[in-house]
């Protein structure tokens, strides 16, 4: 009994030392690596700005969207141009600025570079196309070099209209086309056709030419020639919206009416009338020339003998 009573207090008590130790507490938990918070890094640019070209202050974060625990801070190493806080101050000419920054995330520390160029007011390299799409989807504007090779970015979009291309005028008067950068800052226009949910039908009068296919479409989409219709003894001119044949008509966007416009064609039999006017012209001259060269042969030739007598 008393063995029993011993082993009892002997098991309470070490209950009772177990309780009083302090409980073992882990470290903090990382769900990503000090890398992939560094990866994940950016640099808030003003609207149209980017890393080559700067033109306004930048945003600088000082904590990762991914894990707020971290701990972001900022050096310029050309403090003219932008400050430690991001405070831009343009020159004359162009700024080449490198920034460093330094992480602190899950107990270790990293630093890494951006690379950006603030604009000159006076001077600069790099000029900007701005995209205003009129009310369509947003287009990253283009920065480039002077004279650099540029393509046409991806076209935007609008609910119930198609897109007819970039415009260098709000009147749309001007066309841009996309081959090389201009020397200076640019904006081009986006210009839009409303799609009419009615459908309607240009339809083609060859007179008497062979018959060519009916088009059927919504007002505003675009459309494309069709083949050529054919007739004998007629060269085919092109198709006109007027039956006097005095207005062409421009096949690229579905007029919102249905049309009806007539071919126009011109009588092969005048041509074979000239080119036997050509043929005869030529003909006459080279008997006329033969001619004149014989007769002045036999002039020489008689002289010749003369002189021998």
């Amino acid at each position: 009994m008393i063995k029993k009573s011993l082993m009892l207090l002997f098991f309470i008590g070490s209950l009772l030392l177990l309780s009083s130790c302090d409980p073992i507490i882990s470290g903090p938990t990382y769900d990503y690596t000090i890398d992939e918070i560094a990866a994940a890094i950016t640099i808030d640019y003003a609207d149209g700005d980017q890393a080559n070209y700067v033109t306004s202050n930048l945003g600088f974060p000082t904590t990762s969207e991914l894990d707020s625990s971290a701990e972001i801070s900022w050096m310029s190493y050309n403090p003219i141009a932008i400050t430690n806080d991001g405070i831009v101050t343009r020159g004359d000419s162009d700024q080449d600025v490198t920034l460093m920054y330094t992480l602190n995330y899950a107990d270790e520390i990293t630093f890494g570079y951006v690379y950006v160029t603030v604009i000159g007011l006076n001077e600069s390299s790099m000029y900007k196309i701005t995209f205003d799409t009129q009310g369509g989807s947003a287009v990253d504007p283009i920065i480039a070099a002077e004279g650099d090779q540029i393509t046409a970015p991806e076209n935007p979009t609008r609910a119930d209209y198609e897109f007819a291309g970039w415009y260098s005028t709000t009147n749309y008067l001007r066309q841009f086309t996309f081959s090389t950068m201009p020397s200076g800052d640019i904006t081009l226009y986006a210009k839009w056709n409303y799609i009419d949910t009615n459908v309607y039908t240009i339809t083609f009068d060859s007179n008497g030419g062979s018959a060519v296919s009916q088009i059927a479409a919504n007002g505003g989409v675009s459309i494309s020639e069709p083949t050529d219709p054919t007739k004998d003894g007629y060269t085919f001119l092109g198709w006109f919206s007027d039956q006097a044949l005095t207005q062409s008509f421009t096949f690229n966007y579905m007029p919102y009416e249905s049309v009806v416009v007539y071919a126009n064609g011109l009588k092969n039999q005048h041509i074979p009338v000239i080119m036997q006017v050509l043929q005869d012209y030529l003909a006459m001259n080279y008997i006329i020339n033969y001619t004149q060269s014989l007769t002045q042969d036999s002039t020489e030739s008689l002289m010749v003998m003369q002189d021998i007598c």
